[in-house]
């Protein structure tokens, strides 16, 4: 083998070796199991002291219904998706204990994106629940309707425990101080 040769084989493995150990770093850093796919695609039932039990995802972030919405149809469109970003899949998602598989199904919105419903309520997370169980959407209305977490039974959940429907209205995303 030339020297030449011998150097970019030497260089090709070096690139190599630095790039799986760029990759193994990555994923032993916090954090990185909720930036998996695999865990963000499963559905589970999240057990909480004020709202009983609602949907999340594998990463812990709170499933919302919107009020406007009917099964197989979302009404959040443009800028809505940036602060409630569909629940969307490219491969099919799957659920947790507790979740009824009979009421997960696919649709397709109106720019050809896929969507998860649940039980006909198409499915939402909010920009502003930062950490697994924020429950920060309840309540918030604003895009032609009202958002709440959705309950393993499939419906909205409107009221906290023992206290009556908090409704937060908001006239423009501008608002929050983005």
């Amino acid at each position: 083998m030339s020297l030449r040769r011998l150097l970019g084989v030497s260089l090709l493995a070096a690139v190599l070796i630095a790039a799986i150990g760029t990759e193994a770093s990555a994923s032993s850093r916090p954090g990185a199991a909720e930036r998996r796919a695999s865990k963000a695609d499963v559905l589970i039932v999240l057990k909480s002291k004020s709202y009983g039990s609602i949907l999340e995802t594998g990463a812990g972030r709170t499933v919302y219904g919107l009020t406007a919405d009917k099964p197989g149809k979302s009404t959040c469109k443009g800028s809505c998706t940036s602060y409630w970003p569909p629940l969307s899949a490219k491969k099919p998602w799957s659920e947790g204990s507790g979740v009824k598989s009979s009421c997960m199904k696919l649709f397709t919105r109106t720019k050809g994106a896929t969507q998860l419903e649940y039980c006909g309520i198409p499915l939402y997370t909010y920009i502003l629940d930062k950490k697994a169980g924020d429950v920060k959407g309840f309540g918030v209305s604003e895009f032609g309707g009202t958002w709440y977490p959705v309950s393993p039974s499939g419906h909205l959940v409107k009221t906290k425990k023992g206290k009556s429907t908090t409704t937060t209205t908001t006239t423009s995303p501008s608002g929050y101080g983005y």
